[in-house]
């Protein structure tokens, strides 16, 4: 029996985590697509705001949600990466931590999966274009954002929280900045 024979199906965070292919769970290729918008839910809003009054360090975490549409994704909870003291990579973040989440909300919410991550900058500020580019870039080498999953980098743009949905597919690199 390997680590994966006892779930319904995996998540997302299974197949990235342990390395799994969609074809090794029964469970299809997603196909997600290129998302035009994200609908953060007041769950997922409340979150990243609560993380925008802790300025000081990186903070970041995983996005859970489902496609609304073709062009939106629908964001429901954003979860930390880790506790706030552990020392972890802000876009990687604690392997244990996701998987803890993923499970959990399977459990209750099987119609969710990790859709993206979220970060926010020691200052609170948004990144440079240029900036945001490099850290999408990096996450798209980490398998962690790239068609059909995004990065949001959350952050203050003239003392109004703001997001940035980050996009990746290939080198390509789009960024739509929106109010939160």
């Amino acid at each position: 029996m390997t680590s994966t024979d006892s779930l319904p199906f995996p998540t997302r965070a299974h197949l990235h985590l342990l390395g799994l292919a969609p074809s090794q769970t029964g469970r299809p290729p997603t196909g997600l697509p290129w998302y035009e918008e994200i609908d953060l839910q007041p769950p997922a809003m409340q979150a990243l705001r609560w993380h925008l009054a802790t300025p000081g360090r990186w903070r970041g975490g995983w996005l859970f949600g489902r496609p609304a549409s073709e062009t939106v994704l629908q964001v429901e909870v954003a979860g930390a990466s880790a506790y706030p003291d552990w020392d972890v990579d802000v876009l990687e973040g604690d392997r244990r931590y996701l998987l803890g989440q993923a499970d959990l909300l399977r459990t209750l919410r099987p119609d969710l999966d990790w859709v993206g991550n979220w970060i926010i900058c020691p200052d609170n500020g948004l990144p440079s274009a240029g900036e945001a580019e490099e850290l999408v870039q990096e996450a798209h080498r980490m398998g962690i954002v790239h068609e059909g999953y995004a990065l949001l980098i959350v952050g203050l743009s003239h003392d109004h929280p703001t997001g940035l949905l980050c996009r990746c597919a290939d080198e390509a690199v789009d960024l739509l900045q929106f109010r939160l």
